[in-house]
C-alpha cells in the first residue's frame, strides 16, 4: 500500500473520528512524518476549523457522559490520554454540572444493584458489599462527596 502524505493520513484520522491536536501530532510522528510537515498541516487543519481541542474535549466529554456514565476524574485521565492540554481539559470538564455527575453515578448504582439483587438487600448491612460498590465508583471516576451522598440514598426495596 503507498504511504499517505501527512495531510492525507491527518484527513484520513479525522474522517474516522474527531480527535485532538496531540493526538493527531503523536499518530503522525508514529508513521514517521517530518515535525515541520506535522506542524504545517496541523495549522492548514486548525485554519480550515478541522481541528479544535476545546470543541473536541466538550464534544467528548458529553458522549462519554451518554455512553457510559463516569465521574470527572475519569474522563479527565482520559482527556489527558487524548493529548489535551490541562487548561482545555479543566475547562471542558467545568460545564459537568454537579447534578449531572450525581445522576450519572445513581445511574451506575442502580445498574450495579439490579445485576445482582443480594447487592441490595446486603448494600445496607453487609459492609464488604458497600466498600465494593465503594471501590467501583471510585474506578468510574467520581468523587467521594457524590458517593457519599448517593449511598445515604439508597433505597433497599
Amino acid at each position: 500500500m503507498k504511504r499517505l502524505s501527512p495531510l492525507d493520513y491527518a484527513l484520513y484520522l479525522l474522517q474516522l473520528r474527531d480527535r485532538s491536536v496531540g493526538e493527531i501530532r503523536h499518530k503522525m510522528a508514529l508513521k514517521g512524518h517530518d515535525k515541520d510537515k506535522i506542524e504545517e498541516v496541523i495549522l492548514f487543519l486548525n485554519d480550515k476549523k478541522f481541528l479544535d481541542d476545546k470543541r473536541f474535549a466538550k464534544n467528548y466529554v458529553k458522549n462519554q457522559l451518554i455512553i457510559r456514565p463516569q465521574g470527572k476524574y475519569r474522563l479527565g485521565q482520559k482527556l489527558k490520554q487524548l493529548y489535551v492540554d490541562s487548561k482545555t481539559i479543566e475547562n471542558a470538564l467545568a460545564q459537568i454540572d454537579v447534578e449531572e455527575e450525581k445522576n450519572s453515578a445513581k445511574e451506575l448504582v442502580e445498574r450495579w444493584l439490579n445485576k445482582n439483587t443480594d447487592n441490595r438487600i446486603q448494600i445496607t448491612a453487609d459492609k464488604k458489599v458497600k466498600e465494593k460498590l465503594i471501590r467501583y465508583l471510585i474506578g468510574r471516576g467520581f468523587n467521594y462527596e457524590i458517593i457519599k451522598e448517593i449511598l445515604q440514598n439508597i433505597k433497599t426495596d
